[in-house]
């Protein structure tokens, strides 16, 4: 798997840059978040790695958005196995119907088990003949934990667990259940101490994953979420790209003084009719937990006091939402809009062409740690940005530092009071602008890759010092390392 080590040398020869991303859900959704093992790899492979990718295809009640694999490196090695629906046996032979059944009950830690047990095999006799240096496996499913920890243990690779969300601790994990939350706890903890890196999108939850092997802390690192500026196109100048050239160290475009704006904007929705309404916009998928009764109030007193302003208010809601919810929003008396699931570029454009964007803040068991995926998106629209949370919301922090919006607590009156605020301002003309584009690019995926690829070289650098350690001591002790392709044995130093 890995170079060979000299006991005389003082440290290995570099190795090949090759990765495995492991990644359930590949193609992606339109969702930023979900979108970050797939901009992972395309920026990886710019930076000179040879990246694999192994995946789930036709995930069983996801939607994807194939237009993403359109932006993928060709260079970029696709790999997988379809996921069973193991709700849905119809048109199965009756062998995999029972292991459906089966696998339906014992599923651990999740419905893709079967994906893991179908994949160690596959995986494992691949990378024996095409080792890799560094396996990198995002979560979630857990499965993709599992996988990846298998993988490592058989073939001694270094692995880096990169959790998008929280598990045992997140705002959205099932109460009750004791059991399964020991289980739960026990295996993450299992894959936290294993892996030689961990990886958190926002810096509470970093902390929050490193409490659970407090003396492992060194190993935790934040690597947020991020926005790809080539989905912006449409908001730069004609003929200028909107993503830095793939070759490292060379000057790019992100370099030049920012390009969208009010006139941008302008030129963007020039020749659009004018609208009567304030457009306020949510893109993403919207569950339950992230409007609560609350803000559902607010809406409703909104609607009910101020009769004037609410003719002028619309809210759009781009992609997913649970049906339940968009009836209670429908009952609110504000005129709402949706789409349904879009491809990613054209969720842009919506996001663009929007006076507000809505961002409610998660809410429950560390809800302040959790910063949207569609935060940094939103960010790069130049559109202001509307957050729905508490003061202590780290997603607020974030828009807040870079002065790119408003706060409104999630209270009946002050949500009430907010969206008239909104609307007042949006007919007088006072609309403000979002955040700049130098603001932001901090954020893009170019760079985020660039901080990724750093930490898989320390881990491959860390890893490879240890074996050679291992292999100095076994030359001492005059043992012969057949693992690493010794071709002599070797004297003890004592003799």
């Amino acid at each position: 798997m890995l170079p060979k080590c000299d006991a005389s040398e003082t440290r290995c020869s570099r190795p090949q840059r090759r990765a495995l991303i492991i990644a359930c859900a590949f193609p992606p959704t339109g969702g930023s978040g979900v979108q970050r093992p797939a901009k992972f790899a395309k920026y990886l492979t710019h930076l000179g790695w040879d990246v694999e990718v192994w995946s789930g295809h036709h995930i069983p009640g996801l939607p994807c958005d194939a237009s993403l694999l359109a932006d993928l490196p060709e260079k970029l090695t696709r790999l997988g196995l379809d996921v069973w629906n193991l709700d849905s046996a119809a048109g199965m032979s009756l062998p995999r119907r029972i292991a459906c059944k089966i696998l339906r009950l014992l599923s651990y830690p999740d419905e893709r088990l079967e994906w893991v047990l179908r994949s160690v095999t596959r995986l494992y006799r691949r990378l024996r003949r095409l080792p890799v240096n560094v396996i990198l496996a995002t979560y979630s499913p857990p499965s993709n934990l599992l996988l990846a920890w298998c993988l490592s243990r058989l073939t001694r690779t270094p692995w880096i667990a990169d959790f998008r969300d929280l598990w045992t601790d997140d705002c959205a994990y099932p109460p009750g259940h004791r059991i399964r939350r020991w289980m739960d706890a026990r295996w993450e903890t299992r894959f936290l101490r294993s892996a030689d890196a961990v990886v958190a999108v926002s810096t509470g939850q970093a902390k929050i994953l490193a409490s659970h092997v407090p003396h492992q802390t060194e190993k935790f690192h934040t690597i947020t979420n991020g926005v790809d500026f080539q989905d912006f196109s449409m908001l730069y100048a004609p003929g200028q790209s909107s993503a830095c050239s793939p070759a490292v160290g060379t000057k790019c475009d992100r370099d030049l003084p920012p390009q969208h704006g009010a006139e941008q904007r302008r030129v963007f929705l020039e020749g659009a009719p004018k609208r009567r309404r304030l457009l306020l916009t949510h893109v993403g998928r919207l569950e339950r937990q992230r409007l609560s009764e609350s803000i559902l109030e607010g809406f409703r007193q909104f609607a009910a006091v101020h009769v004037d302003e609410v003719q002028s208010l619309r809210l759009l809601l781009v992609g997913h939402v649970n049906r339940g919810l968009l009836t209670k929003l429908q009952e609110t008396g504000v005129e709402v809009v949706t789409t349904g699931a879009l491809e990613h570029a054209a969720s842009i454009r919506y996001m663009v062409a929007s006076d507000w964007l809505l961002l409610p803040a998660a809410q429950g068991q560390n809800s302040e740690s959790l910063i949207p995926g569609k935060t940094y998106e939103y960010l790069a629209s130049g559109r202001p940005i509307w957050v729905l949370g508490h003061p202590t919301a780290e997603v607020w922090h974030r828009v807040k530092k870079l002065g790119a919006g408003r706060l409104c607590e999630p209270s009946p009156p002050s949500v009430a009071a907010g969206l008239k605020g909104l609307v007042t301002e949006w007919q007088a003309g006072r609309t403000p602008s979002g955040c700049a584009r130098e603001a932001v690019l901090c954020y893009g995926r170019d760079t985020l890759a660039v901080r990724l690829s750093q930490l898989m070289e320390s881990v491959i650098a860390e890893h490879n010092r240890r074996r050679c350690s291992l292999r100095r001591v076994g030359v001492a002790s005059g043992c012969k390392d057949a693992k690493a392709g010794a071709s002599q044995s070797c004297v003890p130093e004592s003799f």
